[in-house]
Order: C-alpha cells, then sequence, then structure tokens
C-alpha cells in the first residue's frame, strides 16, 4: 500500500510559466482559501522550487475588496454532550427529490438517522410513505448495524 506522505510521493513539476495560472485555478476552485491552506494543499501534489514564495505573493482581488479586518472566525461554543453514543436518534423523511434520467424525471424520498451524540449519519431510500416500509428501513438502515 503505497505511503501517502507530501515528501516522499511523486508529484508534478510545475514550469515557471505555469505557476500563475496554475494559483489562480487552484485558488478560485478551492474556495478562495488563504496562502497557508492553498500551500498545505497544492504541496502534496505539485512541486516547484520556489513554490511558498509565489503563494505568499499571490493576490486575489476578490478576496481583497471583501476581506473583512479583525478576525474572521471566532471559537465554536463549547458542544455539550448530554448522552451516550447511540442513545439517542434524529431521524427525518426528507424529499422529493426530483431527478433528471433518459427515462424521464423519477422522484424519490430518503430517510436519514443521525446518531445526536457522535453526529454519525445513515441514509436509506424510500420506496413508499408507509409506518410499516419507514420501520423495516430504519431497522434495517441502523439498528441492524448497531445492535
Amino acid at each position: 500500500m503505497p505511503i501517502d506522505d507530501c515528501n516522499t510521493q511523486w508529484k508534478f513539476v510545475l514550469a515557471n510559466s505555469m505557476i500563475w495560472p496554475s494559483l489562480h485555478w487552484f485558488h478560485a476552485m478551492l474556495g478562495h482559501l488563504g496562502s497557508h491552506c492553498m500551500h498545505a494543499t497544492l504541496q502534496t501534489r505539485y512541486y516547484h522550487p520556489h513554490f511558498c514564495m509565489h503563494i505568499e505573493c499571490f493576490v486575489c482581488d476578490e478576496c481583497q475588496h471583501t476581506k473583512t479586518s479583525g478576525p474572521s472566525h471566532r471559537l465554536l461554543q463549547d458542544w455539550n454532550i448530554t448522552g451516550a453514543p447511540w442513545e439517542e436518534v434524529a431521524v427525518n423523511l426528507i424529499g422529493p427529490w426530483p431527478v433528471s434520467t433518459p427515462h424521464g424525471i423519477v422522484e424519490f424520498f430518503v430517510l436519514t438517522c443521525i446518531d445526536t451524540t457522535t453526529n454519525l449519519v445513515k441514509i436509506a431510500r424510500i420506496f413508499k410513505k408507509s409506518s410499516d416500509h419507514i420501520a423495516t428501513c430504519f431497522e434495517h438502515t441502523w439498528l441492524s448495524w448497531y445492535y
């Protein structure tokens, strides 16, 4: 099994002419990352001897116009765990979701099951909205896996 270490993995070498177009493209596609995150992401698969310097010099006009002064994030609120894993599950039916296929539009419903302590999610497709069918899907999707 290959080791996914950014210092030992093969990387694509970026030519000087490709640095700026690559930085512009990756910056936009990765959601306008900051320089630290962009360097950490790109160094895993790409190499250039002056990669870090180019990333530090990179300036996005859109980011400069929308940048806020001061800290851009706050600490998350404490997560108060009130129960034990598998003690409580949040269940919901969502849909209909219309999906276009070559044979027409298909609508489907989904059962979601979320453990409120660990945030583990399980999803199952529902074929009919009857209590028997939903109970069977819940049993097969959730209960049979964990109990």
